[in-house]
């Protein structure tokens, strides 16, 4: 499937799954009241926090080898079998944990014991959790987007009236069950697309132990991790800093300006991590690599601009929408901030490679040196600026991210043009 429909597809799947959460926990909202609206938002947060631990990245090596080598029954099935036995190490060492400490952490979650029971079936639903992504990342792998969009959008379907039926009957206990069956159960219908696909093969997940593709995969849990901890940890430590130099108020200007630019952002960093990674990581020369990165930005960079664009002509009613007129003080903050949301998509577009290509080290890198100048920049404009000079750090760093990814893209392209741009180390595992 082509980007063009491939990013339509995600997208009315992005639409659906926001729009049943709204309608759910509007549901509950009127079902159990303001107590057991936050009762619910705390053991959802509980739930996100558990998976959490499940390291993600193992699903995105899946997708890097699993595409890169879907040619080769020998080295996928390596790769599979022994994602499958990481994940299972992994399940049993979150359930044990969950199992064991269900008394406690039901206390520390909601000052209550009354909800170890949902601690520990939270704990037992990890293991449907892990077998629904690891089947939606064999998926993505093999580029098989529409099963991938019908699983998902059935997924959000299941998940919603589940939880809405289980609510309306049993109140707050039913919203409890159902919010820990979130994205559990939908795996049966994951796998049953999964065994009626052609290159489905149940050797293919019978391959002994190999710690070299453990290893792999391991490594690729860095990424997500790290993510998920550089990004949160800057966020604190600039919001701390605007309150401390400006106000709470300019601090909450600030947050909602970055949560319009995430609403949109999140969307799009799916569908190009959906489509490029296992793309890049399937091309086997740089100049076929050089050839798909062209053409991407061809077609993608006029998109993005005109996306942009659209979003800066409707500013004002945008915020009216999202937040109120109230906060129609973060109209000036738009034009920089958009810049830097421009900037942004085109590094995710070159970022995609170091993910495609294994280049843990040099992702984790730029990362951290890019955020790190971001908060620098936003310390030294806030200073001269103010509220604004949020904004315009923000473009200045992700264009200077942007140069830097260029740089290196094309330092990378020339080098031995010809060559072939696999992780060919794999190849040394063995045939089972």
């Amino acid at each position: 499937m082509s980007f063009f429909k491939t990013s339509i597809w995600m997208g009315i799947s992005t639409a659906i799954k926001a729009l049943l959460s709204y309608l759910l926990w509007k549901i509950i909202a009127v079902s159990t009241g303001p107590s057991g609206v936050a009762i619910l938002e705390q053991f959802q947060n509980f739930i996100q926090i558990s998976r959490v631990s499940v390291p993600a990245g193992i699903n995105e090596g899946i997708i890097k080898y699993g595409s890169e080598f879907k040619d080769n029954d020998a080295l996928k099935s390596s790769i599979l079998s022994n994602a499958m036995y990481l994940n299972s190490f992994i399940f049993i060492i979150a359930f044990t944990t969950l199992l064991l400490f269900s008394h406690g952490i039901s206390y520390l979650v909601f000052q209550s014991y009354d909800y170890q029971n949902m601690i520990i079936l939270v704990g037992a639903c990890i293991a449907l959790f892990i077998l629904n992504n690891f089947g939606l990342s064999m998926l993505n792998a093999e580029m098989e987007t529409n099963k991938y969009i019908i699983s998902t959008i059935s997924g959000s379907l299941f998940n919603f009236i589940l939880t809405a039926v289980l609510v309306k009957h049993y109140g707050l206990f039913g919203g409890l069950v159902g919010l820990a069956l979130n994205q559990t159960v939908i795996c049966i219908l994951t796998i049953y697309l999964i065994f009626k696909a052609k290159w489905f093969n149940i050797n293919l997940f019978l391959s002994k132990i190999n710690m070299a593709c453990m290893n792999k995969l391991i490594l690729y849990s860095f990424i997500p991790l790290s993510a998920a901890l550089i990004g949160p940890i800057a966020s604190i430590m600039l919001t701390k800093y605007i309150i401390n130099t400006l106000s709470w108020t300019d601090a909450g200007y600030w947050q909602a300006i970055n949560r319009l630019s995430q609403a949109y952002l999140i969307l799009i960093a799916m569908v190009f991590s959906f489509y490029f990674i296992p793309k890049f990581s399937s091309l086997k020369t740089k100049g076929a690599l050089r050839a798909e990165i062209i053409k991407s930005h061809y077609y993608l960079v006029p998109l993005i601009s005109l996306g942009i664009l659209v979003v800066f002509v409707f500013k004002n009613q945008i915020i009216k929408i999202m937040y109120s007129t109230e906060f129609l003080s973060v109209v000036p903050l738009f034009k920089y901030q958009l810049l830097g949301d421009f900037s942004r998509l085109c590094t995710w577009i070159l970022k995609n490679i170091l993910v495609a290509k294994a280049m843990i080290k040099e992702t984790i890198a730029f990362e951290l040196f890019f955020t790190a100048s971001h908060i620098l920049l936003t310390l030294l404009f806030v200073h001269y600026d103010g509220l604004i000079g949020c904004a315009i750090a923000y473009a200045v760093n992700y264009f200077l991210f942007w140069i830097a990814m260029i740089i290196f893209t094309v330092n990378y392209l020339n080098k031995n043009e010809n060559s072939y741009v696999a992780t060919m180390d794999l190849e040394q595992i063995p045939a089972q």
